[in-house]
């Protein structure tokens, strides 16, 4: 009987690890360290009071146009509310970048602090995708998003020119940061 309730134990623990992980394929060349694929965007649950906003279900997702903020240069992913209700998002979003040459890069999340964020209808949040140095050689087609708390991932067309590969960096230049109000 002990046994049985052992390999029970066993298999079920197999399922639930099976099951937490991500869909993401990676290729030879992705992120060893800190790699978005196998982490859950999802945001730890609290209790929800009475008027608190339900989180975010439909989110619209975009880039802005490539900025520099002090010698950093960074590409803003914007989340529109879909819904016509007050929704809340928080976390970081997933983001995957697509090369010419096959390969895939899981991109770090920055080690930072995640907020919650309430979006009416039509509101937005941002979350910076930090770029590395340039000139790089590593072609990007894609950018591969999927936001907090969500499993479908959106594709984005990539215009922010070649970047340095830098999926085994243990502290990557390019790296993306939690979702915040825009502003």
């Amino acid at each position: 009987m002990r046994r049985g309730v052992a390999v029970l134990v066993a298999v079920t623990t197999a399922i639930a690890l099976v099951g937490c992980s991500s869909g993401t394929s990676k290729s030879s060349r992705s992120s060893k360290a800190g790699s978005t694929a196998g982490k859950s965007t999802a945001t730890k649950k609290t209790t929800k009071k009475d008027g608190d906003p339900d989180e975010c279900a439909t989110l619209g997702v975009s880039t802005g146009g490539v900025r520099t903020d002090g010698g950093q240069r960074g590409l803003p992913l914007v989340f529109t509310n879909e819904g016509d209700r007050t929704c809340t998002v928080t976390g970081f979003p997933g983001v995957r970048l697509d090369g010419v040459d096959g390969a895939s890069w899981d991109v770090t999340r920055r080690d930072e602090q995640a907020r919650p964020v309430t979006l009416g209808p039509g509101q937005q949040a941002v979350a910076n995708l930090a770029l590395g140095p340039q000139p790089g050689n590593w072609e990007v087609r894609a950018l591969v998003v999927t936001p907090p708390g969500a499993s479908a991932a959106e594709q984005l067309p990539w215009s922010a020119g070649p970047l340095v590969l830098q999926d085994g960096a243990t502290r990557p230049a390019t790296h993306v940061g939690p979702v915040t109000p825009k502003g």
